[in-house]
């Protein structure tokens, strides 16, 4: 245990400080159960708390009340709450040297006290008391007369004085056994380094204003007494307080006042001070008991009775700072502290820092070697061998290369034999023979092929070693021979060129063929000399000028980087590294002579003709013709043969997947057994090394493969055809060391994959450069850097882009200089700002502090997509494009393909050049350290800022904390949070670093501030003052050797963690109790070893009989790449090399694995997001809750893989998807599913996961667009059951009748990035749009038409799979930037919401006048250039094919169903002729006169229906809307007139009245019509059926319960049986019709009234008379309320010309 050296006041203030105090303290709470507590009185919750929170063991709460005893048991269960007579009793009897504290109130109180300390004689007694008890009372209630105690005067605290903010005054008396005399009960001592605080760093700055106003009266003469604090009333009775001064004394209000207590207070809502209740959490705070964490379990009426105890003792800060004091002063008098220190770093020996021979050890190297370069032949040779032995040795190598190709001719043929014998096994042997006796024994002259024979079955990887893998095409492949190549820049070069393609026919991998399409070449200078004379030249194949990339799509995947290569390498070690890190890493003396230590030994080897190992499938050679040049040096003319190729070429997009694919596969064979103790890469354990683990040392790799022995494994990385491998031994010489690299290049050519002994790179401490970097292990520590030429190269493309900005050299505010030009505008040439930007991105691999300022290069890069919104723009794909170029050696003209000439440069491009420029100022290239030199080389930090308030705590390994905490200065708390949240991080930071606190480091900073964690890690510099802060560091860092780490962590942890409190001044919780602050950063915790997870049960749940246990971290690297579902639930600082052995597995093993990864949201956005995102199908988190423990505090990411994501092969009527609303299981005949699910259409675009249950897909909760519904007079809608779904919601297989693409996939096509709709209102406006667009689209075809074709697939996929074909084409995926119109249609909605010139909005005649537009805007444009015109010289007129997307086929049906839902609601019936009226009502006039009024009710309101739907233009909802109190009065009426010429059928609206009619529309119809339908005397008869069974008012028609108004559709039935026998018994209907699909009862006879009516010549001016309100309606307008301008006597007065319709009928 150390002693703590206390607080301190800083002298010295930094930026924006206005109080500061800094304190250093050991993190320890062991022992601290030797100091015992009894806590005395039902007022003394507060020291019951205290106790506990310092650890100290309480051994008893003494009480007299039932309240606080339950309350006690509730919170502290393990406590002993004791009731007085047992207390009385309690061991041991007058000698306890323990402590004894309470709040006396009343004399009841002090006399208990007293009695009890009497018996106890504790060593230590603390009496506290409000101070409005008098000064003599409280003097005798603390007297204490017993023999040997020592009475000290009491204290007169104040709440403030404690860094309270309260007024609230205490008096606290301390009292002691004369043996216990030397502790110090000094308050100033107890109040160390505390400041007063006002009442704002109490409260919670995100609340705003009450909803309503209330009156505020200011009254200085409150605050005197008990209200000192209040300013005034509200609404004459509610105390206030203001946040800028103190709070009133809680524990002198009464209950109401405390519920009714009101705060002036600072609020994000408002500049100016907000007037609101205070809320009960922050009474608590107020009262110092922050936190909502600790309440979160309790409800409401149960904190508010903590809050009541615990205002009856001093506030917590009081009772803390007295209860830590004492406590800790008497555990050093019981337990005797030896006091020692420990030294940070373990400086025991000597450090060794990089020297000169190793920085030019890493300029001399060179990365590339040509072709044809000589082998070094020493490393095979003996020491000192004479060439005697030297030619009897290439003697011996020719009898073994013969003796070889003997052996693999005739184990070939025995295994041919074997096999079947089948011919593409025996053309595929003989090739590989004839190409084995072609070689010698260190070249393959007539190039390689796979011995595909000795490839395993599984997965395919035989067949696909000997035919090759099958491209993925979007499109057919374009045709056409005259592509030209690009010439080389010197014939020398050509020449080199063209012998290259020689040497590609004379391996035979080309071939004759006849090609239809041939790919042209162009060169890229592989090796250069210095003279600047092209030694090597690559000629790649241009798949893309030619136009054949664009029809081909190819998978992911994952590359190794630089950082891989460095994990390989581990400092010099006497011992293995496992028995090293066993013993806990101890310090090693590093001047001891460096022959005993064993070291890291690199090696290289490269794989010749990579590509070119592996065949083109046969499917795909004619697409890849070959020009071949036979060369003329005469000047003569150069004849041209055309060739195909039957391996991969250089250039096709497919090939490079392909080629590292069937290298993996390589490798892994090549490696062997993992448990074989003989395998040179052997390895039996996995030993994971992670930050915040407590016997984390940052000097080594984080995840280490450890052999039997215990040593680390021998292992490699492959980066394309370069593989880098590492050995550890003492000398190269070793077999531990020689023997890897010697076994992999035999393992690789028994395989028939060419290892090139020219090229390989033996065991060395100081190896060339591999993937661009050095990392060399000849010092004692690995240091990296890169050659002095990529070095130059880097820092002379900064200097040329500061030139071009027009910067002085010297300039350090370029920012400021800019501002005070007049006119700044600069452009810069696109092409060679990218390769710039490529080639930093390489070299930030190797020096990581630069990679966040590559922001700003490519944000300035694609600036040019008007549609990307900057600093939203997903840099992913565009920073993989630009790394490619420095990857391959691209050219200028390929740098500056599809960008424009040149790019407008931003101010972000200026600032993060500039801070590049500050970083990277050396003129060598810089040697920096791997990792830090030994395990005491690790801090951690974490910080947070309040409004008024920061604290930032640094964590060192002898667990002593240094804290900075203070207040700002009043202009700081006014500015935004991510200000303070940055500044008091980087204050303390740049403090530490600049005094060499962190020299060689690895510092581990905590943020609960995302926008600093993105700053940090994605260099965001739109916040500029934060940006500046993190250059400062960043720079620090840079000088000082610190490894900087800068991740996010919840709010909520940031509480856990007591850095929160320490910002507002309270020390209660985390590190201010002595709790080792990595206990509260568990970045090496996986998912199921959170405490109280039930994430087993949870997985079994879903994953059913596919759940297995996680995956062991020994089986990341071998066991779990194989075959079946694996769930991986790596730690969060492991997660990254999890990640990456799937991304392996899924690239050897595409269509066989799947995984479920399970990961804490912990260094998400800092190390693995996107290696996640790109490596799972789907993703989503998992909220604490009945799973996932609150405990955990950030969310839990699962995502699981759902397999192979290939498209090709994937038959959709076999897809089922997770409903992303739902999560139940969607397949075609329960939802809709995208058609690009589970594909991956870009490097930085999400895996489309887009499906969702029928009922799920519905419009956005921001979806303003209307959908037009019939209305009645008084407004109300009138619609059917059926109607009321109608474009709210999508229907089971829409997606097999419209195609559908989810509004992410449409956000990928027309934005070119991802939707965040829960993180950007105009993501969410564009979701919105696109969903009302598709169901616009999905409406315009029927619901019984997509249930038919729903129907009839099911059958044909049962036929298909009976019969072994495919049935149906696939309904995707779509190209990126497919959008087949949905931009358009999102325009067309958008105008649509526009306002009309009356009311509403526009109708849809003008809505789709944007899509006119787009159609002539694309006419006119370029894009048109690829329509056709179709046109004949017999026929006049011309025809034209257009590619717009407003001319396609689902715009068409969007159009359609938009048109239906802003007007006509359904597609029109088919009208039902004269003759069928009168048929059918003929039916309905048997039976009345077969059954009379026993007919049923049913069938006479089928009868009745039909009638009036045809005599008087009714639509069938509007007829089943008849006033039956109406009908009934207007019938008697015409009776008692004896006028019967018509009946005034009466529609009603909103009925108000059941017992007469109010606003009706009252239609006249003919009582006998032209034709002979007796409407009145029907209607007579309905009326008495009804009466007969008691119904008068209400409802005509109704439904089978006799309540409900009925539906048309209720008529169907009854309606549909007649048509049938009529069409079976007569000729009136046609025999081919469908009587349910043409005839309707919605319009079928409204229908007929208008032909009718029209037959009969009856004027349009009389039919739009009668029938204007359902015009209007149909329109989705408001309706003419005919009721309120005609009464029934206006009606019978235009009886002539109301009648004139249905009279012709």
């Amino acid at each position: 245990m150390i002693k703590n050296s206390g607080a301190a006041f800083e002298t010295t203030l930094l930026a924006g400080e206005k109080v500061a105090v800094t304190t250093r303290r050991v993190l320890s709470r062991k022992g601290r159960c030797a100091a015992r507590v009894r806590v005395v009185g039902d007022a003394s919750l507060g020291w019951l708390d205290a106790a506990q929170l310092w650890g100290a063991s309480v051994e008893a709460f003494v009480c007299q009340g039932g309240n606080i005893k339950h309350l006690v048991e509730l919170l502290y269960p393990d406590v002993y709450v004791a009731p007085m007579a047992d207390a009385l009793h309690m061991l041991p009897h007058r000698s306890w040297d323990g402590v004894a504290v309470g709040t006396i109130t009343n004399e009841q109180d002090a006399s208990t006290f007293r009695s009890l300390v009497k018996a106890w004689m504790p060593a230590i007694v603390i009496v506290a008391g409000h101070c409005s008890i008098s000064r003599p009372k409280f003097h005798k209630w603390t007297d204490l007369v017993v023999e040997g105690y020592v009475h000290t005067t009491e204290y007169r605290c104040t709440h403030q004085g404690f860094g309270g903010v309260t007024t609230s005054k205490w008096k606290v008396s301390f009292s002691w056994r004369s043996t216990f005399d030397n502790i110090d009960f000094s308050i100033t001592r107890m109040t160390a380094g505390l400041y007063p605080r006002h009442l704002q760093t109490a409260l919670d700055d995100t609340l705003g204003p009450e909803g309503r106003s209330r009156q505020l009266e200011l009254d200085k003469n409150l605050s005197k007494g008990s209200k000192e604090g209040v300013i005034g009333l509200v609404d004459k009775k509610e105390l206030v307080m203001d946040g800028r001064g103190g709070a009133v004394d809680l524990s002198q209000l009464s209950k109401e006042e405390l519920h009714r207590l009101w705060v002036l207070a600072v609020s994000v809502f408002s500049k100016e001070q907000v007037l609101r209740k205070l809320t009960l959490l922050e009474l608590l705070s107020v009262w110092d008991y922050a936190g909502k964490i600790r309440y979160s379990s309790f409800d409401e009426a149960t904190v508010w009775r903590m809050l009541h105890a615990r205002l009856q003792s001093p506030p917590a800060k009081v009772l803390t700072s007295m209860m830590f004091s004492v406590c800790q002063q008497l555990l050093e008098k019981l337990v005797p502290i030896r006091f020692h220190c420990l030294k940070r770093g373990c400086a025991d020996v000597a450090r060794v820092t990089p020297g000169l021979l190793e920085t030019k050890g890493i300029q001399r190297a060179k990365a590339a070697l040509p072709d044809d370069a000589g082998i070094e032949l020493s490393y095979w040779a003996l020491p000192g061998e004479t060439p005697e032995q030297g030619a009897a040795r290439v003697r011996l190598r020719n009898l073994a290369h013969k003796w070889w190709v003997c052996n693999l001719e005739i184990e070939a043929y025995d295994w041919l034999y074997a096999n079947g014998n089948h011919p593409e096994d025996r053309e595929a042997i003989k090739d590989c023979i004839r190409r084995a006796a072609g070689s010698d024994y260190w070249d393959w002259h007539r190039g390689s092929r796979l011995f595909f024979w000795r490839f395993p079955e599984e997965s395919g990887w035989r067949k696909d070693a000997r035919d090759g893998v099958e491209f993925w095409h979007l499109a057919e492949a374009p045709t056409g021979m005259h592509v030209q190549n690009i010439p080389a820049s010197t014939r020398e070069a050509e020449l080199q060129l063209r012998s290259k393609v020689f040497q590609l026919y004379f391996r035979w991998y080309l071939e004759k063929g006849s090609p239809d399409l041939v790919t042209p070449r162009f060169p890229v200078e592989k090796v250069v000399s210095d003279d600047g004379k092209v030694l090597d030249i690559r000629g790649v194949w241009d798949a893309k000028r030619n136009g054949l990339n664009a029809t081909l799509w190819c998978p992911g995947f994952a590359l190794p980087t630089t950082q891989d290569g460095a994990d390989l390498t581990v400092k010099w070690l006497t011992v293995p590294v496992g028995e090293y890190l066993r013993r806990g890493s101890p310090p090693q003396d590093y001047t001891q002579d460096q022959r005993k230590f064993i070291k890291s030994f690199s090696w290289d080897h490269d794989v010749a003709q990579q590509f070119n190992n592996y065949r083109m499938h046969k499917k795909e050679r004619h697409s890849h013709g070959v020009r071949f040049i036979h060369t003329r040096n005469n000047g003569g003319v150069e004849p041209q043969t055309f060739l195909q190729f039957c391996v991969l070429p250089f250039g096709c997009v497919c090939s490079p997947y392909i080629a590292i694919q069937g290298q993996e596969r390589i490798m892994e064979l090549c490696e062997g057994e993992p448990r074989d103790t003989s395998n040179p890469f052997e390895y039996s354990e996995c030993w994971l090394n992670l930050p915040t683990a407590k016997n984390y040392d940052p000097s080594m790799p984080r995840v280490m493969l450890l052999r039997s022995d215990g040593e680390l494994a021998s292992r490699k990385v492959t980066f394309v055809d370069d593989i880098h491998g590492l050995s550890r031994g003492i000398a190269a010489q070793d077999r531990c060391v020689r023997d890897p690299p010697r076994v992999l290049a035999f393992r690789m050519n028994h395989k028939g994959n060419q290892c090139a002994g020219r090229k390989f790179g033996p065991p060395t401490l100081s190896p060339r450069a591999w993937n661009g970097a050095m990392i060399h292990t000849d010092s004692p520590h690995p240091v990296k850097g890169t050659t002095a030429k990529k070095w130059s190269r880097g820092r002379s493309g900064l200097e040329w882009i500061w030139r071009e900005c027009g910067l002085p050299t010297d300039c350090t505010d370029p920012i400021g200089y800019i501002d005070n030009l007049e006119v700044w505008e600069v452009m810069i040439d696109t092409a060679e700002l990218r390769r710039i930007a490529g080639l930093w991105i390489h070299l930030t691999e190797l020096y990581p502090e630069g990679r966040c300022f590559l922001k700003g290069f490519f944000n300035a890069i694609e600036a040019f997509r008007s549609d990307r919104d900057l600093d939203g723009w997903k840099l992913a794909v565009s920073m993989d494009d630009a790394h490619k170029l420095e990857v391959f050696d691209a050219d200028r003209n390929e740098a500056a393909q599809d960008y424009p000439l040149l790019t407008r440069v931003t101010y972000q491009l200026v600032l993060h050049v500039h801070a590049m420029r500050k970083l990277f100022n050396s003129e060598e290239p810089r040697v920096s350290l791997v990792r830090p030199r030994e395990k005491n080389d690790i801090r951690y930090a974490c910080g947070d800022a309040s409004a008024e308030g920061f604290a930032q705590a640094v964590q060192y390994p002898d667990l002593e904390i240094d804290e900075r905490d203070g207040l700002w200065l009043p202009e700081i708390s006014a500015k935004s949070s991510n200000l303070r949240e940055g500044l008091n991080i980087a204050n303390k930071l740049k403090l530490d670093i600049s005094s060499g606190k962190h020299d060689g480091c690895e510092l581990w900073q905590a943020t609960d501030n995302a926008v600093w964690s993105a700053v940090c890690n994605k260099g965001m510099s739109s916040a500029r003052h934060l940006f500046e802060l993190l250059v400062d560091i960043k720079v620090l860092c840079h000088e000082h050797d610190v490894f900087f780490h800068c991740f996010h962590i919840s709010g909520e942890r940031m509480i856990a963690t007591g850095v929160d409190g320490l910002s507002r001044g309270d020390k209660e919780s985390g590190i201010a109790l002595g709790y080792d602050l990595r206990d509260f950063l568990p970045l090496d915790t996986p998912a199921f070893d959170v405490k109280e997870n039930k994430l087993e049960d949870w997985c079994k749940h879903w994953m059913g009989a596919d759940y297995s246990p996680p995956a062991e971290p020994i089986t990341w690297f071998r066991d779990a790449h194989k075959s079946g579902i694996h769930v991986f639930a790596p730690p969060p600082a492991a997660a990254l090399a999890a990640l990456k052995e799937i991304a392996k597995a899924r690239h050897k093993r595409p269509r066989d694995v799947t995984y479920v990864v399970l990961i804490p949201r912990l260094l998400y956005q800092e190390e693995w997001r996107s290696r996640f995102q790109k490596e799972v199908d789907i993703w989503f988190t998992l909220s604490t809750g009945t799973f996932w423990p609150h405990s955990a505090f950030e969310p839990l990411m699962v995502g699981p893989d759902l397999g192979y994501s290939g498209w090709k092969g994937i038959k959709w009527w076999e897809l089922a998807g997770s409903c992303l609303r739902c999560q139940k299981r969607v397949t075609y005949e329960s939802g809709i599913i995208c058609a690009n699910y589970g594909e991956t259409r870009g490097l930085s675009l999400r895996q489309c996961d887009g499906a969702w249950c029928a009922e799920c897909f519905t419009p956005s909760y921001l979806d303003p667009c209307d959908i037009a519904l019939p209305e009645d007079f008084a407004g109300a809608t009138i619609q059917e059951l059926e109607e009321q779904e109608r474009f709210m919601k999508a229907r089971p297989g829409d997606h097999l009748c419209t195609s559908f693409q989810c509004p992410n996939c449409q956000s990928q096509n027309i934005r070119g990035r991802d939707l965040e709709p829960t993180c950007n209102i105009s993501d969410a406006c564009f979701e919105s749009l696109v969903i009302r667009a598709q169901l616009d689209a999905f409406w315009a075809r029927s619901k019984t038409t997509v249930r038919g074709h729903v129907s009839e697939a099911r059958f044909m996929a049962r036929y298909g799979a009976a019969l072994g074909f495919t049935p149906m084409p696939p309904l995707g995926p779509f190209r990126l930037g497919t959008h087949n119109g949905m931009m358009q249609a999102v325009m067309v909605e958008m105008r649509a919401m526009e306002k009309g010139r009356g009311k509403g909005r526009v109708k849809f005649g003008t809505a789709r006048g944007t899509r006119t537009t787009t159609t002539v805007l694309w006419e006119t444009s370029p894009a048109s250039g690829g329509d056709i015109v179709l046109s004949s010289g017999t026929v006049k007129g011309r025809y034209i094919a257009t590619l717009c997307p407003s001319e396609g086929r689902w715009y068409s049906l969007f159009s359609m169903g938009m048109s239906v839902r802003m007007g006509d609601i359904v597609k029109q019936d088919r009208a039902y002729t004269i003759e069928i009226v009168h048929a059918v009502i003929e039916l309905f006039e048997k039976q009345f006169q077969e059954e009379g009024y026993s007919m049923p009710v049913r069938d006479m309101e089928a009868a009745m229906f039909f009638i009036v739907s045809c005599m008087g233009g009714f639509r069938g909802y509007e007829v089943v809307w008849t006033d039956l109190g109406a009908l009934r009065y207007d019938i008697e009426y015409c009776e008692n007139t004896g006028d019967m010429s018509a009946v005034a059928w009466p529609v009603t609206g909103r009925f108000k009245n059941e017992h007469g009619a109010w606003n009706h529309y009252m239609i006249p119809i003919a009582g006998v019509t032209g034709s002979g339908v007796r409407v009145f005397e029907w209607t007579q008869r309905m009326l008495k059926r009804l009466s007969l069974i008691g119904r008068t008012d209400g409802w005509l028609f109704r439904g089978n319960d006799g309540e409900r108004r009925a539906l048309a559709g209720d008529y169907a039935d009854n309606i549909y049986q007649k048509l049938d026998y009529l069409l079976e018994t007569t000729t009136l209907i046609d025999p081919g019709c469908d009587i349910r699909e043409e005839y309707g009862m919605q319009r079928s006879g409204r229908r007929f009234f208008d032909t009718q009516c029209l037959n009969m010549k009856v004027s349009t001016t009389d039919i739009e008379f009668q029938c204007r309100w359902r015009s209007d309606r149909a329109k989705g307008g408001r309706t003419v309320k005919r009721s309120m301008l005609h009464t029934y006597a206006e009606v019978r007065n235009m009886k002539t010309t109301l009648l004139r319709p249905s009279q012709a009928l």
